[in-house]
């Protein structure tokens, strides 16, 4: 089992990764990151608290503005839950490709030095602080706060015992028809990228990755395995950009998971 500083030690590493980067591979280093956040229950529920009720559009067009001249400058949130929400809103939006990360950084960090040295600016004002205020809040969670690698459950009275477990056989079977009703798309998905595969004599390994990962979502919908439904999700993204053969509706795969989990 990882345990909680070994998880911080992780992201810690993969986020020097990042700062470290060329520009031409960032993305690949922002998806380390995000998926060392994913595999983490500690960073996990860290990330989950801080974006509650985020005005990300709000806190996004404070920071990332322009002077009256017109040019682009970043301004770090004065609020630490603030850096760490919109760290990780940006850095999700680079992930999914809703945000160019050269186009961000040569308008909100423009240097006449190129663009390598526009994302050093990037690392520096936006990558490290985000950085150093999630290993303060990680660190604190586990040290100050006594976060425990495994959470004990509560002790239930017997007479609510036998009254919960009546229940939970009724809702384990309600859950199971929705599992199955839900994972079917899945299963759709994963035979079409199998069927692909078979047809191709070259260029079949993104084909039999996505199946792969297919098969490993439908088993952490059912295990209600939400960091592996996360990390599974996080591989999707990826991986759906070389296998456009096969129409992986994300958003659709994110309805089953929350009518399911």
């Amino acid at each position: 089992m990882v345990t909680c500083n070994q998880s911080i030690q992780n992201f810690n590493e993969k986020m020097s990764n990042l700062v470290n980067s060329k520009f031409i591979v960032a993305e690949k280093k922002i998806a380390e990151v995000l998926i060392s956040i994913s595999d983490s229950i500690l960073l996990f529920e860290l990330f989950k608290h801080v974006s509650e009720d985020f005005d990300y559009q709000t806190v996004k067009s404070v920071c990332f503005a322009h002077d009256v001249q017109g040019n682009g400058y970043f301004k770090l949130p004065k609020s630490d839950v603030d850096v760490l929400a919109l760290g990780f809103a940006v850095l999700s939006e680079i992930d999914s490709g809703a945000i160019d990360i050269i186009d961000l950084c040569n308008e909100y960090f423009p240097t006449v030095e190129g663009k390598q040295r526009s994302y050093s600016l990037f690392a520096t004002q936006f990558l490290i602080p985000f950085q150093q205020t999630a290993l303060k809040f990680a660190k604190a969670m586990v040290e100050n706060q006594g976060f425990n690698e495994v959470k004990e459950e509560k002790s239930i009275p017997l007479e609510e015992q036998t009254e919960k477990q009546a229940n939970t056989v009724e809702e384990k079977e309600f859950t199971k028809q929705r599992t199955v009703i839900g994972c079917e798309y899945i299963e759709q998905l994963k035979r079409q990228a199998v069927e692909i595969a078979n047809t191709l004599k070259r260029g079949r390994e993104p084909y039999d990755e996505l199946a792969f990962i297919l098969e490993e979502l439908q088993e952490y919908v059912n295990a209600r395995n939400l960091r592996g439904i996360t990390l599974a999700v996080t591989a999707l993204k990826h991986v759906k950009r070389e296998t456009k053969k096969v129409d992986v509706n994300l958003d659709k795969i994110s309805k089953i998971i929350g009518a399911v989990v």
